[in-house]
């Protein structure tokens, strides 16, 4: 899982770039999200069979 998370950190990194935000350190969620004006999620799949979740969680 941990791989996981620093996979999402990784791509979050690029994507904010242009942007002004705060990144935070990878994190693993389990159950449900709370507390944030937004949650976008992008599946990912690798391989055809394995699958994760890039969760982009918005607090404005």
């Amino acid at each position: 899982m941990t791989l996981c998370a620093e996979l999402g950190n990784m791509l979050a990194v690029n994507i904010a770039t242009s942007l002004i935000m705060d990144i935070t350190p990878p994190t693993v969620f389990v159950g449900q999200i709370y507390g944030f004006n937004q949650v976008i999620i992008f599946p990912i799949i690798l391989n055809g069979t394995h699958k994760i979740h890039f969760i982009l969680m918005i607090e404005m």
